[in-house]
């Protein structure tokens, strides 16, 4: 058995294999090049229902190795988030308001704008002591530990808030991630958190949520219960909607000692039985997706996919469908005629849907972008081409369960 990164028990569970996987950021420079590849394995936790990567990438090896490689987050609900911290207790605009990392600047910049006047941010190069252009998040959690935070304490001192986004589902240490946390944050201080739900995706069976820089796949009951384990009281909990994965807030308060964990037991099976089902699931969605893509190719025509980003190519190459897929179409510059990892499909530039005789183009790309780049190639569109997105929560998911 393998020991739960949030509750430290040895009772991970084995679930997903998804063999030997390239890192989604890594395009390929040529059809030939060699590429790193890493086991990707998912478990779950029988004491915490926790989802997680068994054995992750190291670090080192998850950096971007082109600095042009970005990811946003969904940003629509920070005003919310901010009035629910002007909301706490003891908070003042004298308050001290820190961030862990870029995540968190917008929230920063508002807090500003609301007229807080000590907000700062931890500095990869002064605080954590990290001097690479194209180090991310993967090099933040990793470098974030007791022995650093203690002299970027001695620099700033503690804070009344630490904002951590986006940041919790990449650690592969979330204990020791929590230990740095309690010092730096004041006693009866706050740690703001944001990561992902994916109780939604794992429902309805998208597989383009596994992502290897993410370790930890949370849902709204073991994103709750992790506070507890971590040394932290839950004291506000928010889901945010959103069309393709929404975001849970939580805002915890140190406390002196660990709240005791008790599982809900009914709930604790339905994330068992949940998970036990998107595993199962992966090989009849594989053979239905290459059924239907053999059956299109041969009746219909020629097959592309529009966002050459990491839920593009975890569809490729978790589904393994990379032997229908013409080419995958991104206007950005940088990917200009280069090769996606693993299924070395090529990049074109959006013009050559037309050229190349595409009749079907799938969206990989958030469904809120839907619309502009449908409206960009409608000449595409208007002689024949047909736009499905492979999101189950966008209104032109191709569902081909019908």
């Amino acid at each position: 058995m393998n020991i739960c990164y949030v509750c430290e028990r040895k009772e991970v569970e084995n679930l997903l294999d998804c063999g030997l996987q390239p890192i989604c950021s890594r395009f390929l420079k040529s059809a030939t090049e060699e590429e790193y590849r890493h086991p990707l394995r998912l478990g779950q936790c029988r004491v915490c229902g926790l989802v997680q990567v068994v054995s992750p990438i190291p670090a080192a090896e998850l950096k971007p190795i082109y600095d042009w490689v970005t990811y946003t987050e969904p940003q629509g609900h920070i005003s919310e988030l901010v009035d629910m911290m002007i909301d706490l207790p003891g908070l003042t605009k004298e308050s001290s308001i820190c961030g862990i990392s870029f995540k968190d600047d917008s929230t920063l910049d508002l807090m500003k704008e609301r007229g807080f006047k000590n907000v700062w941010r931890i500095d990869l190069r002064s605080d954590l002591k990290i001097d690479d252009s194209k180090a991310g998040l993967e090099t933040v959690q990793a470098q974030f530990s007791p022995p650093i935070v203690s002299k970027i304490v001695e620099k700033h001192g503690r804070a009344d808030i630490v904002i951590a986004r986006h940041c919790l589902e990449h650690s592969d240490s979330p204990v020791k991630f929590m230990k740095a946390l309690r010092q730096l944050v004041k006693p009866q201080g706050y740690v703001v958190f944001e990561v992902p739900d994916c109780q939604w995706a794992i429902e309805k069976h998208d597989y383009t949520t596994i992502w290897e820089e993410h370790i930890l796949y949370f849902t709204p009951y073991t994103f709750k219960q992790c506070f507890s384990f971590l040394g932290f009281s839950l004291i506000r909990f928010e889901n945010f909607s959103y069309p393709l994965e929404n975001s849970l807030v939580g805002i915890g308060r140190l406390e002196q000692e660990a709240v005791p964990f008790s599982p809900i037991d009914n709930i604790l099976e339905n994330e068992k039985r949940r998970m036990l089902a998107y595993s199962k699931g992966l090989s009849k969605k594989r053979a239905e997706f290459k059924s239907f893509f053999a059956d299109y190719q041969q009746h219909k025509g020629k097959i592309a996919i529009l966002g050459a980003g990491h839920l593009t190519c975890a569809f490729i190459n978790l589904l393994k469908v990379k032997d229908f897929i013409e080419f995958i179409v991104d206007d950005s510059p940088q990917k200009q005629d280069l090769f996606m990892p693993g299924s070395r499909i090529p990049i074109y530039e959006s013009s050559s849907l037309r050229k190349k005789n595409i009749k079907l183009c799938l969206l990989g790309l958030a469904p809120d972008k839907e619309g502009k780049v449908i409206q960009n190639n409608k000449d595409f569109f208007e002689n024949g081409g047909s736009f499905f997105s492979i999101f189950p929560g966008s209104k032109r998911f191709l569902d081909i369960s019908k």
